[in-house]
């Protein structure tokens, strides 16, 4: 089988969880190529793993799009005239969702005549805005199937891509990897959409179980995530403000980069929290593995921003299950999917650092209790956050 993988970029350092679901995928025998729709933000072309290949569309291929729309037009007028009545019964919300749908719109015809293309069996969007529209557009003028990923600001940032109702509709299956999302389609739909399938991402191997240390030594935090609203970080440095004042010997790392990083950088300053807290910035990989070691716990503190943007499942969350770590979280996403009260993990009210902090304290004294946690996390990863077994989860609905 060959697939065809749209993303809005790709490699993304964010967006390591794609990776592995593009070489699974590859790895259980399909063939993959990735598009990766944005050239300019391409960091690499040709193969990069066994069986993936990385395609974008250079500029001669986007001087052709103009023919390739004039040829859908002789070809199928009928079918460019129901696209077109589409486009007008869903128009863009923001200039956001304007250049989703223009660019996704032109990539596809820009590539739907390049060699690689021959062979190709499915379709699929890593995402609801851009990638799903190509997707689409390129199945309609190729007579194949295709689905998409509806996972976080696809479907919720400003209402969601404009075109979610007809994609849906078109669509051979929609991905998500939270059931979260289910009840937004229904009532997006009208009713029950059987056609969204929960298929997690996941990890391809887990690391080795390691023993946290069980000594009232200082308390190792960490989060990583995007420095963006939606992530909560400066909640996160006033439940570090409490734990400080609570007495609470602890020391937090941010791990991630973004548009909130100077303002995070003078909130930790502003509440005295210079030596405890401190804001890593991007890494690689492996040194993200390295701070996982490092930890004793994880917070995630996400939240709906003003756009009404929010997670779905943080993948940061199955592999800090991954590494054995208890996680404390929020109760406002898909996160409750993983992260079970008292079992996994620990829940806490996001309006309410001290809540948090006092949570926080009671895990600093009981390592016991940071280890069952602990225990019981890595087993709910085992079971539901394997690359391999959900990669093939994936293919099997391509091939449906």
């Amino acid at each position: 089988m060959k697939v065809a993988y749209f993303c809005v970029s790709y490699p993304v350092l964010s967006q390591t969880f794609i990776q592995r679901e593009v070489e699974a995928m590859a790895a259980h025998g399909a063939e993959m190529v990735v598009c990766s729709m944005l050239p300019w933000k391409t960091g690499r072309r040709g193969v990069v793993h066994p069986g993936v290949r990385v395609e974008t569309c250079d500029w001669r291929g986007m001087l052709f799009s103009p023919l390739a729309l004039l040829f859908a037009c002789c070809n199928n007028p009928r079918g460019v005239l129901r696209f077109a009545s589409i486009l007008l019964r869903f128009p863009p919300k923001t200039a956001a969702h304007a250049f989703h749908v223009f660019w996704g719109i032109f990539f596809a015809l820009s590539v739907s005549r390049n060699a690689w293309m021959e062979g190709v069996s499915h379709f699929h969007g890593a995402w609801a805005t851009m990638p799903a529209t190509a997707a689409w557009i390129l199945s309609a003028l190729r007579g194949t199937s295709f689905s998409f990923g509806a996972h976080a600001y696809d479907i919720y940032r400003d209402g969601g891509d404009p075109l979610l109702v007809p994609k849906t509709r078109a669509t051979l299956f929609v991905h998500t990897d939270a059931a979260f999302n289910v009840p937004h389609f229904e009532k997006l739909m009208g009713g029950s959409v059987p056609k969204v399938k929960v298929i997690r991402r996941g990890l391809p191997s887990f690391p080795a179980e390691t023993h946290k240390h069980l000594s009232g030594r200082v308390l190792h935090i960490l989060s990583v995530a995007r420095l963006v609203p939606k992530k909560g970080h400066l909640f996160q440095v006033a439940v570090c403000g409490c734990l400080k004042r609570m007495g609470v010997p602890f020391e937090m790392r941010i791990v991630g980069d973004g548009s909130l990083r100077e303002t995070l950088a003078v909130e930790i300053a502003s509440a005295g929290l210079g030596y405890e807290v401190h804001l890593v910035g991007a890494c690689c990989q492996e040194e993200v593995q390295e701070h996982f070691r490092w930890a004793d716990l994880f917070l995630h503190t996400g939240v709906v921003d003003a756009q009404g943007d929010r997670d779905g499942l943080p993948n940061v969350i199955p592999e800090a299950f991954s590494h054995g770590l208890a996680v404390v979280s929020c109760p406002e996403d898909g996160a409750r999917e993983a992260v079970v009260h008292e079992k996994t993990g620990l829940i806490a009210a996001v309006k309410d650092p001290s809540e948090w902090a006092a949570l926080i304290a009671a895990l600093a004294s009981s390592p016991e209790t940071r280890v069952k946690l602990g225990k019981n996390a890595r087993a709910w990863a085992e079971q539901n956050y394997s690359a391999p077994e959900n990669a093939k989860r994936l293919l099997d609905a391509m091939h449906a």
